[in-house]
C-alpha cells in the first residue's frame, strides 16, 4: 500500500520529470551524434561549463555551497549545467517579489511600531538587547512587552491547546503548516475548522504541496467545498524549476487576531505520539503567544498566503482591526520569519543563532534534530564552550533520516574537543528546535542546523527576552536531559569506510 502511494505522489511524478528532462539531454546527444553538428554542441557546452565555473567562483554563496557545484562542474559539465540552470538558484520570481512588496506596504502600518530606545535600561537584559535590535533592522519586525507566552514541551500538549482556542474563535482561523497529514491529530482540528466555516467566520488553510506530498490531491478541494479558503505553497508541477527549493517550512497558527501559536510540531500522528515511527516517542515542542506580538504572526500568514493567490482576498484593514489584551508579565516577545532571497536579503535565521551564541556568558543550550550546518555556526557554538561558557547539545538517538544522522554524529568530536556536552534523547526522534541563552533569552521556532532551514525554506520561530517561558524551556532543556544519553566518541567510532561515506556526502550536503 505505501509503495502504490508512494508511486502515485505529487513527489514521484516530479522526480519522473526531473530524470525524464536529463534523459532528453541525452536523447539530444545520441541524435546529434548523427550528424556532423555533434562536436558544435559539445563545444557549446564545454564553453558554458567554463562560464558556469568562473560564474561560480565569483558568486556571493559561501563556500560550502560553492564546492559541491565545482565538484560537479569539471568531470560533469552536461549534467551541472542542467541542474545549476534550474535547481542553483533558488530565488523568489519577480512577479512573487511585487507581490509581496505590495501586502508590505498595505500591512506594516498595522505592525507593532515600539522604538528600540524604549528597550533599553531593563537592567539584566541591556546585554542581549542587540540580537533583538538586529532582527528589528533586518527582519523589519519588533517585538512588544506585556505578552503572555506558554511553552508547550510534548506536541501533543501543543495540540491540546491549539483546540479549545480555535473553539473560542469569533473572527477568523488562520493555520499555515509544512506538514498536514490526515489522522487522528488533523482530524480533531479540521472538524473544529469545518464548524466555524458553517458559522461564517474566515477559514483559512496552507500547506506546503511537498511537505504534505503524501496528503490526497484532493485535499484543498475538499476543504474549499466546505468554505475553508485553501492554499498550496509552491504546488509542485511536472516542470519544476529552482523554486522547488524554496519550501515553506513555518508552522503559524492565528486566531482572532489576538493567540498566535508556532514552535516545531506539524499536524501529523507523530507530532502526538499517536504513531511510532522512530523510537517509542517524538519530541517536539511549541508556544502559545497572546498580546500585541501575535500581529507579527498574523502578517506573516497573509503574506505567504495572498502572495500565492492572483487576487488578494485580504481586507488588511478589517483584519488588523483589534485590541490586543495586554498582559501584566515581564519580557519581551519578537517573532520573526527566513526565507530566501531577494526578499530577505540576509540569512536571517542563521544570524539571529550566531547573534545568540555570540552574547553568551554563561550557559548556551541547544536541541536540534539535526547538525549539518556550515563552518560558521559550529565555530560559534566551539569558540562559546573555548571561552568558558557551559555548552550542551541535544540531538536524536534514533534518526529518522540515516545519512544525515551519520553526518549529524561525524560533528560531535570537533564540539567535544571544544569543552561542548553533546546528548542524544534516546526515547526516540527529537524534532525541536530551540537556543536557550544564559537563562534570560531563548528561541523556539521552525529553523533547523541544516543548510536547507538556513537558505532555501520560509522559516518562523520568536526570541523570548526575560519572559517567564525562558525558565520553562530550560527547566524542559534539563527534564530532557535526564531521559538522554551523554555522548561518548570510543563507541561512536566511525571506521575508515564510513567516514570516507561521510565526507563524500559532506560535499553535496549543500545542494540538497
Amino acid at each position: 500500500m505505501k509503495i502504490f502511494r508512494a508511486l502515485f505522489s505529487r513527489l514521484f511524478f516530479v522526480i519522473l520529470s526531473f530524470l525524464l528532462q536529463i534523459a532528453l539531454i541525452v536523447v539530444i546527444l545520441i541524435f546529434a551524434n548523427e550528424y556532423a553538428f555533434v562536436y558544435s554542441f559539445y563545444l557549446i557546452f564545454i564553453l558554458l561549463a567554463i562560464f558556469l565555473f568562473f560564474k561560480i567562483i565569483n558568486s556571493k554563496m559561501k563556500s560550502e555551497y560553492k564546492i559541491p557545484w565545482l565538484v560537479l562542474v569539471i568531470p560533469l559539465p552536461f549534467f551541472t549545467l542542467f541542474l545549476y540552470w534550474f535547481y542553483a538558484n533558488p530565488q523568489i520570481k519577480k512577479r512573487d517579489y511585487k507581490k509581496m512588496m505590495k501586502i508590505c506596504d498595505e500591512c506594516y502600518k498595522y505592525l507593532p511600531q515600539e522604538a528600540i530606545s524604549s528597550r533599553k535600561n531593563n537592567g539584566e537584559l541591556d546585554p542581549y538587547f542587540g540580537i533583538s535590535t538586529y532582527l528589528s533592522k533586518v527582519a523589519e519586525h519588533e517585538g512588544t512587552f506585556d505578552n503572555r507566552v506558554t511553552f508547550y514541551p510534548m506536541g501533543e500538549d501543543y495540540w491540546d491547546a491549539m483546540i479549545p482556542e480555535m473553539e473560542k474563535a469569533k473572527r477568523y482561523i488562520y493555520l499555515q503548516f509544512f506538514i498536514i497529514k490526515p489522522g487522528v491529530m488533523w482530524d480533531r482540528i479540521v472538524n473544529v475548522l469545518l464548524k466555524k466555516a458553517k458559522e461564517g467566520l474566515d477559514v483559512r488553510v496552507m500547506y506546503d504541496d511537498m511537505g504534505s506530498s503524501t496528503t490526497p490531491i484532493a485535499f484543498a478541494k475538499n476543504l474549499e467545498k466546505n468554505g475553508i479558503k485553501c492554499q498550496r505553497f509552491n504546488k509542485l508541477s511536472f516542470f519544476s524549476t529552482g523554486k522547488v527549493n524554496n519550501r515553506d517550512h513555518r508552522k503559524i497558527l492565528v486566531i482572532d487576531g489576538k493567540v498566535g501559536f508556532t514552535g516545531g510540531v506539524n499536524l501529523g500522528d507523530e507530532y502526538i505520539n499517536v504513531e511510532h515511527p522512530f523510537g517509542s516517542s517524538w519530541k517536539d515542542t511549541g508556544l502559545k503567544i497572546e498580546g500585541e506580538a501575535v500581529k507579527v504572526l498574523l502578517f506573516n500568514f497573509l503574506l505567504s498566503f495572498d502572495s500565492h493567490k492572483k487576487r488578494p482576498l485580504s481586507d488588511y484593514r478589517s483584519i488588523f482591526n483589534i485590541k490586543s489584551s495586554k498582559f501584566n508579565e515581564p519580557g519581551y516577545v519578537q517573532p520573526f520569519v527566513d526565507g530566501p532571497k531577494p526578499f530577505y536579503e540576509e540569512n536571517i535565521g542563521e544570524n539571529n543563532y550566531l547573534n545568540m551564541i555570540g552574547s553568551a556568558t554563561k550557559s548556551l543550550y541547544i536541541t536540534t534534530p539535526y547538525l549539518i550546518c556550515d563552518n560558521a555556526l559550529l565555530t560559534a557554538v566551539r569558540n562559546a564552550a573555548i571561552r568558558g561558557v557551559d555548552v550542551r547539545l541535544i540531538t536524536p538517538h534514533v534518526p529518522d533520516k540515516k545519512v544525515v544522522f551519520a553526518v549529524t554524529r561525524s560533528n560531535y568530536e570537533t564540539l567535544m574537543e571544544a569543552g561542548v556536552k553533546v546528548y542524544e534523547y534516546t526515547p526516540g526522534f527529537l524534532h525541536a528546535k530551540e537556543m536557550i541563552v544564559d537563562s534570560k533569552v531563548a528561541f523556539v521556532g521552525t529553523i533547523n542546523l541544516d543548510y536547507r532551514s538556513l537558505t532555501h525554506h520560509f522559516e518562523c520561530g520568536a526570541n523570548l527576552y526575560g519572559s517567564k517561558a525562558v525558565k520553562d524551556i530550560e527547566k524542559d532543556f534539563f527534564d530532557t536531559i535526564k531521559i538522554s544519553e551523554e555522548v561518548n566518541l570510543k563507541k561512536l567510532y566511525l571506521n575508515f569506510f564510513m567516514r570516507i561515506v561521510i565526507s563524500i556526502v559532506n560535499i553535496f550536503l549543500p545542494m540538497l
